[in-house]
């Protein structure tokens, strides 16, 4: 998965999926919802979908890996 996210001094204003192989209508709605979920909360402590915890926790990597760069 890769995607670009976009900061502001004090934000995470964007997040783009650039790119991604989540099974569609469960992997890669749960991609949208924890990003969503990042952006609303402005915290990586979002919560996993059920059912695609593996998509979820690849999205929190990504972001997080994002932020180190």
């Amino acid at each position: 998965m890769v995607v670009e996210v976009t900061f502001s001094e004090t934000a995470i204003t964007e997040i783009a999926i650039v790119s991604q192989a989540e099974t569609a209508g469960l992997g890669d709605a749960a991609l949208e919802r924890v990003k969503d979920q990042i952006l609303e909360g402005q915290t990586l402590a979002a919560d996993v979908v059920s059912g695609a915890t593996i998509s979820s926790q690849a999205m929190l990597a990504a972001v997080e890996a994002a932020g180190l760069e």
